[in-house]
């Protein structure tokens, strides 16, 4: 998204911060002067469709590892075997690194 408003159409045509007051979107502009015209031409994106996809990731990402974080949690308690083993392999890698860290800090 950055890319589309860093491209030489978006600079030609103002986009050069993405956090200033974004101008009024654009219908379609006019190829620069030297570029070839066998180049596909690219949509700058407007700081607000920026900010909306930005806004779409963070969700996204929040709700699927919520989800999978609650099945994990689900699956561990309707197993018991499996949640000591899991247990114990935590404790394992905990005794690990309290070790390693303790060493480190002398």
């Amino acid at each position: 998204m950055l890319d589309a408003c860093d491209s030489a159409d978006s600079l030609a045509a103002g986009c050069s911060g993405v956090l200033s007051p974004s101008a009024a979107p654009r219908q379609s502009e006019a190829p620069l002067v030297g570029t070839a015209p066998s180049e596909k031409a690219q949509k700058a994106l407007t700081e607000d469709e920026i900010a909306g996809q930005a806004f779409l990731f963070l969700i996204a990402g929040y709700e699927t590892t919520t989800s999978t974080l609650s099945f994990a949690t689900y699956l561990l308690a309707t197993n018991p075997e499996s949640q000591e083993k899991v247990l114990q392999e935590v404790d394992e890698f905990s005794a690990k690194h309290a070790y390693q860290s303790l060493a480190d800090e002398n």
